[in-house]
């Protein structure tokens, strides 16, 4: 029977970790002044990644340790108010959770995503822009999307027919999408509507195309 390669007999090991101390299966020992010392650590403010990094310890391992010792572990909620932030870091942290980013950084982001081609996580054989139609090529574009926003939030979010606020809405162009290509990004040419009120408007879907101008 071969024998288990364990990393106390791995010579790489030794290497980079000089005077490693490791049990038969591997896992790292620690002596009882370490695991004081990673109490002190942890009760002084330090989060449990830091400590782990601090000993070269897995985040778990950390954990059962300061568990043993009856130390109560701190929520991701306490954590999170105990850290150090900056002003500038908790505007970042708001706008994230508003789902909120500036057009630059999503400017960015979009172009990033264009640049990956077949590497991209939802590269599927490169002919996406030929199986859709004209209109979901330019709804996928960032302009669109700007303009969508900006319509929304001109309208505080609210149908502009029956004035109901939030829930799922669409931006309808007053004058047709298929008729006015020029009014496409004015923010003029938008209106907030619910799903129900855009789907009366005589322009909706397919019926865009046979409006008279």
């Amino acid at each position: 029977m071969a024998k288990r390669h364990s990393r106390k007999n791995d010579p790489a090991q030794r290497f980079l970790f000089p005077g490693l101390n490791v049990n038969p299966r591997g896992k790292r020992r620690f002596s009882e002044k370490q695991k004081q010392q990673m109490a002190v650590l942890y009760l002084s403010g330090k989060t449990l990644g830091a400590v782990a990094d601090a000993f070269r310890a897995s985040v778990y391992g950390v954990y059962y340790i300061l568990h043993r010792r009856g130390i109560r572990i701190r929520t991701v909620a306490e954590a999170s108010r105990n850290a150090i932030w900056t002003e500038e870091g908790r505007e970042r942290q708001r706008q994230a959770r508003q789902g909120k980013r500036s057009a630059a950084f999503r400017r960015k982001m979009s172009a990033a995503a264009k640049d990956r081609g077949k590497s991209h996580n939802w590269f599927v054989d490169g002919n996406g822009k030929e199986r859709d139609t004209i209109r979901k090529q330019e709804m996928d574009r960032f302009e669109y999307r700007l303009w969508r926003e900006a319509v929304f939030q001109r309208d505080n979010f609210t149908c502009q027919a029956c004035g109901k606020h939030g829930g799922y809405l669409h931006a309808d162009h007053i004058a047709s999408w298929h008729n006015f290509p020029e009014l496409r990004y004015e923010v003029s040419n938008g209106r907030t509507l619910c799903v129900p009120c855009h789907h009366k408007t005589p322009s909706w879907g397919r019926h865009g195309k046979r409006v008279k101008v």
